[in-house]
């Protein structure tokens, strides 16, 4: 988080001062009589600061520098979790398939991570996964070669045929409703096909709680 003054109209951003005095005058004018505006060079001198100064701090993970508390300290850290991860798993299987068979619940996140973290390192997760099992299905053994790849379909095109777009998926062995997590253990890769099947059994499955025990609290709706 960058440098902060209570007493600007926008305490983050460099914006017009709002300090009053006694009488609902603003304490610091220009020669028009308008609240001054604040710089940053200007705040750091104000003797009527109010808000902590903010410095860089050296960040272990990347060896850069980050205000503490930002959200680029807090995704480096997730970041080197998430490389620490893809570690232990390269060592803990030394052939494939280097995933649980069973899925895994272990958290690859820090306590209290924000959402918008996961989402913006998702990407990364997905494509590292992708090239661990060789672009290929952990199913059926179908090998994309690619994340994606063109396939002819004969339906297309009012019957006519014509290629559409197909893309491998990256499954949670164990959902993430049911408590599993993102770490790279618990995913695999899976064609539309086969990943198709999981989603068609995950629904059954749910159907048949729901109709056997009416105080189930479904928490996939």
């Amino acid at each position: 988080m960058p440098d902060l003054c209570l007493n600007r109209l926008d305490p983050l951003r460099e914006s017009h001062c709002g300090l009053l005095n006694e009488d609902g005058t603003y304490k610091l004018t220009n020669e028009a009589g308008m609240p001054v505006f604040c710089k940053q060079e200007t705040m750091r001198k104000c003797p009527y600061r109010k808000g902590e100064i903010k410095t860089l701090e050296f960040c272990p993970y990347c060896k850069k520098r980050h205000y503490p508390g930002s959200g680029a300290q807090k995704l480096c850290k997730e970041k080197y979790n998430v490389n620490q991860a893809f570690i232990e798993l390269r060592k803990e299987f030394s052939q494939p398939p280097k995933y649980y068979a069973e899925g895994t619940r272990k958290p690859i996140y820090s306590d209290w991570t924000d959402e918008w973290v996961r989402t913006h390192l998702w990407p990364n997760i997905r494509q590292r996964v992708l090239r661990r099992d060789r672009y290929t299905c952990q199913d059926c053994g179908v090998e994309f070669g690619k994340s994606s790849r063109k396939i002819y379909d004969p339906l297309l095109k009012h019957g006519k045929g014509g290629y559409r777009k197909e893309s491998l998926e990256v499954h949670h062995i164990i959902p993430r409703s049911l408590g599993g997590s993102d770490h790279p253990g618990n995913l695999k890769t899976l064609c539309p096909a086969c990943h198709k099947k999981y989603g068609e059994l995950h629904q059954t499955r749910r159907r048949m709680i729901c109709s056997e025990d009416e105080d189930f609290i479904d928490p996939w709706g």
